[in-house]
């Protein structure tokens, strides 16, 4: 899944979740399931650049609308830290990926328009999940 849609996940799980343990796991757990789901990753490092922008703009604008205090960036974080693996092994830096969800037999593919369509509606009902929860 995209940054934005692990983000915005977790977001919404931080308005449920008092304690900064517990939501470190469930957000990385919640990397691992969103992997599994049927999606097209980001294509090109100028769409990557595209897609943490939006995620860091939807956080901030919650932020400052609702003030959802710290576990929210904190929860985020833990949501999209796993992916840090992929930017250092596409850079070289790693010679394979570790997270259970990355490897290729678990992590769940679907190419084209309905691969974004599941990323844009993930996104969109972890959104409205925020805000019916706030």
């Amino acid at each position: 899944m995209w940054f934005s849609t692990h983000a915005l996940c977790v977001m919404a799980l931080s308005t449920t979740l008092s304690n900064p343990l517990w939501l470190a796991v469930t957000a990385t757990a919640s990397h691992f399931v969103l992997d599994l789901v049927p999606h097209e990753d980001v294509p090109t490092p100028l769409l990557a650049g595209v897609d943490v922008s939006a995620g860091i703009l939807i956080g901030i604008t919650l932020w400052f609308a609702y003030s959802p205090g710290l576990l929210f960036l904190w929860g985020a974080l833990w949501a999209v830290l796993p992916d840090a693996e992929v930017l250092l092994q596409e850079r070289g830096y790693l010679s394979r990926r570790f997270f259970p969800s990355h490897l290729p037999r678990l992590h769940g593919v679907l190419r084209g328009k309905w691969g974004v369509a599941a990323n844009c509606i993930s996104a969109v009902l972890f959104f409205l999940l925020f805000l019916i929860l706030h």
